[in-house]
């Protein structure tokens, strides 16, 4: 197929109209054409994108695929309409219902299919629990490679899982005592899967080799309850954040305390850390507390670099992540609010609303396009990052979603509740991921 120079340019229009964003851009060319949009044209303007993407479909021989694309994804375009037709496509009916400009519906929480835009169509979410702990889960995560899932609970035990069975395969009790029990707050995976770092609420901090026999490292500093870990992208060391109000740094190998941050607030009732995050480039962490505060550190000197937000008086921060481009990041707060911001700036990008108590915990979609977040008032919602709409509210939890986090290839989204039960919440391929290379 050939366009002249006129025609190529009608066709720039027309996408640009249809996708007004590069995120709905970017979602058509994955779910559609199967490809990377950023591979195909990097970053810059819309406009500029949109020409690379035409570019590269004129050759490899794929521009019927991407004007057929389009029109499927958006059939009520009027530009994207008038200019197919004008080439001699032919362009699907509309009835005389039909919205020219395709939103995604919305209805009360619940578990059935719904449409979340005709960019995606409709988006079937199975759900499976896993039951065994006796005592609220913590912390999820999951390991690298997608297999496994590890819980952590109050009930002073630390489970791993087998995604694809559910099954449990192991049960971490070396921390248990007769005497004390202490319950496992936090949990992590370094990046190379090999090892599994737990924070427990003696305030001691345990390091476990997968696949090994050998007893924990055992770490400790912290004088209260060990509420968050983190493990840099190198996987050489552990950020951790306590109720005594400070963020620690540890050599994961041997259990060294590399740097003690100061505490959180000049108020020792306000000192509590409940979520940390290291940045994509390992050169700063994020961490939000009872100050209200969602503060920028320095891994290198360990100084505070910068207040990033404020959720007000009383609003504690019990979330915090970063986009995988490292840009921005999203807080969940008391106030029942996430909000966005851009870490360069502190400036505000975005808040979303719809939760209705408390916002528990937060995550990003692999592919950095969608927000998971779990709250107070016992519902895993799932946001558009670009737009903050609130797509699907997802309940089945009796009581609060404390913790999610989203497997690697962006199919099953794991969360651990007040119930005691782990959730696993099964999405169809290429909506939260995998991630853009």
């Amino acid at each position: 197929m050939e366009l002249n120079g006129t025609q190529l340019e009608k066709l720039q229009e027309a996408l640009c109209s249809a996708f007004p964003t590069e995120i709905e851009l970017r979602r058509m060319v994955r779910t559609r054409l199967n490809e990377s949009l950023p591979v195909i044209a990097g970053n810059g303007p819309l406009s500029t994108v949109v020409f690379e993407l035409i570019e590269w479909a004129m050759a490899y021989g794929r521009l019927e695929d991407l004007i057929n694309a389009a029109l499927t994804t958006n059939p009520g375009n009027k530009k994207l309409r008038a200019f197919a037709i004008s080439i001699g496509f032919a362009v699907p009916e509309l009835d005389a219902n039909s919205n020219l400009s395709p939103v995604p519906s919305r209805r009360e929480p619940s578990s059935d299919v719904y449409l979340l835009g005709e960019e995606i169509g409709h988006l079937e979410i199975t759900s499976r629990v896993l039951t065994g702990h006796r005592g609220d889960i913590s912390r999820v995560a999951v390991t690298p490679d997608g297999r496994f899932v590890l819980s952590a609970s109050d009930d002073a035990e630390l489970w791993q899982w087998d995604l694809a069975s559910g099954r449990e395969v192991w049960i971490y009790r070396e921390h248990r005592s007769d005497v004390n029990p202490s319950a496992v707050k936090a949990v992590a995976v370094t990046p190379d899967g090999q090892r599994i770092v737990a924070g427990l609420d003696d305030g001691t901090l345990k390091v476990w080799k997968i696949k090994s026999n050998d007893p924990p490292l055992r770490f400790t500093g912290h004088t209260g309850t060990v509420m968050t870990v983190a493990v840099t992208r190198d996987g050489r060391h552990t950020l951790t954040g306590a109720v005594d109000g400070t963020l620690r740094l540890w050599d994961i190998a041997t259990g060294a305390q590399l740097k003690t941050f100061q505490p959180h607030s000049d108020r020792p009732r306000m000192w509590q850390v409940f979520d940390v995050a290291v940045t994509p480039d390992g050169r700063s962490a994020i961490s939000g507390g009872a100050d209200s505060k969602v503060r920028l550190w320095d891994l290198n000197t360990g100084q505070e670099t910068r207040l990033l937000i404020d959720h007000g008086r009383g609003q504690w921060v019990w979330a915090v992540a970063v986009t995988p481009d490292g840009r921005s990041v999203l807080s969940g707060s008391f106030d029942s609010t996430l909000q966005l911001h851009d870490i360069a700036t502190s400036h505000e990008i975005r808040r979303y609303l719809g939760h209705t108590k408390w916002v528990k915990c937060v995550t990003i979609s692999p592919n950095g396009l969608y927000i998971l977040s779990g709250s107070e008032d016992g519902t895993l919602r799932l946001w558009d990052l670009q737009t903050g709409r609130e797509l699907r509210c997802l309940t089945g939890h009796q009581g609060m979603v404390k913790s999610v986090a989203v497997t690697p290839d962006g199919e099953t989204v794991v969360t651990g509740g007040q119930d005691g039960t782990v959730r696993l919440w099964r999405f169809p391929p290429g909506i939260l991921g995998p991630a853009n290379k």
